[in-house]
């Protein structure tokens, strides 16, 4: 995995308001006491960031906000039962954690502020964005070799089969000759 990937995580999630995408990028040298996120959203087509996220100190139990927010927005899949909640107006993202998931006997409600993206404020999401982009072209490019490697094999192994086939009937063939005198 490329180094400059390594702490950072993309997804889409579902809102009453419309489908998000996010990009998380942890902190430094994958500090897990902060981290960034971008969201565009898609009804809107408007983007918004939040930078240097942390757990607010008021929380229910501050030991397990990162650990669940990082979970929640960086993990490849949406965790079951989490629902997300997303108001364009005022940048509030927010998420609910299921009661069993976080050991307690009431859900629990996970939020950010996100700032709305303003003109000339695009600089470090260039940046991130042309890492992600980058690296979906290196995928794309390495699934169409894999592609014309993966079809060149099966041109063979049809062929191969084809060979044994015509093997096959040709022995058969002969076994009935040799059979009959």
């Amino acid at each position: 995995m490329d180094s400059e990937l390594k702490n950072l995580y993309a997804r889409a999630f579902d809102t009453p308001a419309g489908k998000c995408f996010s990009i998380i990028v942890l902190g430094p040298d994958g500090d897990r006491n902060g981290f960034d996120v971008t969201v565009f959203h898609a009804r809107s087509m408007r983007t918004y960031i939040g930078k240097g996220l942390r757990a607010p100190t008021r929380w229910i139990k501050p030991e397990l906000w990162m650990p669940l927010a990082l979970r929640a927005l960086a993990s490849e899949l949406q965790p079951e039962g989490v629902n997300f909640n997303f108001d364009p107006d005022t940048g509030a993202l927010s998420w609910t954690w299921p009661a069993r998931e976080v050991g307690m006997s009431a859900g629990a409600q996970q939020a950010v502020m996100l700032q709305r993206l303003k003109d000339g404020d695009a600089g470090p999401l260039e940046d991130m964005l042309s890492t992600v982009w980058e690296s979906c072209y290196r995928l794309l490019v390495s699934c169409r070799q894999l592609d014309v490697q993966l079809q060149r094999q099966t041109d063979s192994l049809s062929r191969t089969q084809r060979e044994l086939q015509d093997c096959t009937d040709k022995h058969k063939s002969l076994v009935q000759e040799l059979h009959i005198k």
